[in-house]
């Protein structure tokens, strides 16, 4: 065999490549096998290779073989990532037996580019300007050819269609996009919010005349209830049709009948390539990946492309933005499946994520010496004993170098925080602390809601920094208990607890309760309404009440989010 194509990525994007296969076979006159492996749609067909679900493959010179699924775990994703592994072993296994150069371009417009030995590995085309996109929409356009069709007319057919509407088919792509996002091992892709969908629908609603009809697809099967926000949206165009959990044949069979597509990925892509009608309106976001856009030149002129900038979901904020955080894991992957999914990710996606964030902790390496508390921060996961904690902090890199620096410069010896959580704050302070210094942590969730995370990461640290057990306490209380019961002074009090105003102004007046005169208080979040309102409000009491007219606390330092104080008085 002189030249093997291995694409990655799901039916569209395989389909894509054999029409790059057909477009390069004409211009290179030679044999070309296709090694198709599954993806996490295509376990959809369970053990059932897709393309012997698809008419007749009579190319000419083209050939194709199918990798078996080896794994065996009740999970979509894990199962997809496991075999994303053992293509790649079977790729260099290829490689070594045929002794065949493996090239890999990324992303290329329309058509591979021209090698005549080789393998081509993991590269996407983006468009249909090439000699294969034609022949492709030739063979599957009649979808009585497909071999599955006669049980789909049996059990589903298109009793449900009727000529009164026009039908959309519109593909979230949330599944698998949402792990990788949670577990912040996602650079390259996104989810749109439900803006984008109430844009494309707006412009769509203006084209057609009749009442409109919406199906919609996810690549994992989520329950309705979790995308709210998505059916608000829908609702506001159209009714919605239920459907059941349908195999990509199945899907195929019934986007034929739609009307019009709204995008993202290749599968709606491909979809509306070869099902599009004489007035079919087709709306896809503009842009691949964060960084590779679509050419409109390399597809049918009634195309509509919708700038995506700002209807990207690319982190854990925007999952909580649009209540995508509440998608529980268990509806997606097994329990028992979410710490080797997570692992088989982080260790695929680790030197991406490195080589894509490094530069932003050029001023941490100048400053902070501790490498547990950077990975951390750069790759959001760690693994302990056969458990995954997520990161969840809004403690940023300026912001623990605001705190790191302050202590470097005043050296407090005894500090308290109030939040302990995933030990973010507690990581740079004791970074900075010397071993004759304590900070105590105050926060009775440790335990129940953040599952030691805080003790874990301030441990490491601690080991890291040649520091002992003593120079760090958990304190499993409420703050207002802690500073009614203690009778120490303490010369830094670091607030980043409740962000309630009652439970800011508690920890404001506790603090200013044992903060020694010199002593710095440091408070988080303070574009926090509550947070920012309980500040003003303490300070204009605290410096108002001075009898020499004098502040009483000193702003020496802000990040923005972050304010520090020092007490003058």
């Amino acid at each position: 065999m002189d030249l093997i194509i291995c694409p990655y990525g799901s039916f569209g994007n395989k389909l894509m490549a054999l029409m790059g296969a057909i477009s390069l076979e004409k211009k290179i006159k030679k044999k070309i096998n296709i090694e198709y492996s599954l993806a996490l749609e295509d376990l959809l067909f369970d053990t059932t290779p897709f393309m012997d679900e698809l008419p007749p493959f009579k190319f000419k010179n083209i050939s194709y073989t199918y990798i078996k699924n080896t794994e065996n775990t009740d999970s979509y994703i894990l199962n997809s990532l496991l075999i994303q592994t053992n293509i790649q072993k079977r790729i260099e296994e290829l490689s070594n037996k045929y002794k065949l150069r493996v090239f890999k371009y990324g992303i290329v417009q329309n058509e591979y580019p021209i090698i005549k030995e080789g393998i081509i590995n993991n590269t996407w085309i983006n468009g249909f300007k090439n000699e294969g996109a034609p022949i492709v929409k030739k063979w599957l356009s009649d979808i009585t050819k497909y071999k599955g069709y006669s049980n789909f007319e049996k059990n589903i057919g298109f009793s449900w269609y009727d000529s009164n509407y026009e039908y959309v088919a519109i593909y979230l792509n949330i599944g698998n996009l949402f792990i990788n996002i949670q577990n912040n091992t996602n650079t390259d892709h996104y989810i749109l919010s439900p803006d984008f969908y109430d844009k494309a629908l707006s412009i769509l609603k203006k084209k057609i005349s009749k009442p409109l009809q919406i199906l919609f697809f996810n690549n994992i099967d989520i329950d309705y209830r979790f995308l709210f926000l998505y059916i608000k949206v829908f609702k506001k165009y159209g009714h919605i049709i239920d459907h059941k959990k349908l195999s990509q044949v199945n899907q195929l069979f019934i986007l034929s009948k739609m009307d019009h597509y709204i995008g993202p990925t290749n599968f709606i892509i491909v979809s509306a390539y070869l099902y599009e009608k004489k007035n079919s309106v087709v709306i896809i976001n503009s842009n691949n990946t964060i960084k590779i856009k679509y050419n409109p030149q390399n597809y049918p002129n009634n195309w509509i492309f919708i700038e995506d900038n700002s209807f990207r979901i690319l982190d854990n904020r925007g999952l909580n933005k649009y209540e995508l955080d509440l998608l529980p894991n268990i509806q997606i992957i097994p329990i028992k499946d979410q710490y080797q999914i997570s692992k088989v990710i982080f260790d695929a996606k680790k030197n991406v994520i490195k080589n894509f964030y490094e530069k932003y902790y050029q001023e941490y390496d100048k400053v902070v010496k501790n490498q547990y508390l950077k990975d951390l921060l750069l790759y959001r996961i760690i693994f302990n004993n056969n458990q995954l904690y997520i990161l969840n902090s809004n403690i940023n890199i300026n912001e623990g170098i605001m705190l790191y620096n302050l202590i470097k410069i005043h050296k407090p010896k005894k500090l308290i925080e109030i939040g302990f959580a995933c030990g973010v704050s507690t990581a740079f302070m004791l970074c900075a602390m010397t071993k004759k210094d304590k900070l105590y942590s105050i926060d009775p969730f440790q335990k129940i809601q953040w599952d030691k995370f805080g003790l874990i990461v301030a441990n490491e640290v601690i080991k890291e920094q040649k520091l002992t057990s003593k120079n760090h306490e958990w304190i499993g209380d409420y703050s207002g208990t802690f500073f009614e019961n203690t009778k120490e002074t303490y010369d830094l009090v670091f607030i980043d607890g409740d962000h309630s105003y009652k439970g800011t102004m508690i920890d404001l007046l506790g603090a200013n309760k044992v903060l020694k005169k010199g002593g710095l208080l440091i408070i988080d979040d303070v574009l926090h309404n509550d947070v920012k309102n309980a500040l003003f409000d303490f300070l204009k009491k605290q410096n108002n009440n001075n009898n020499n007219n004098n502040i009483k606390y000193k702003l020496i330092e802000d990040v923005n989010t972050m304010n520090a104080y020092i007490k003058l008085s």
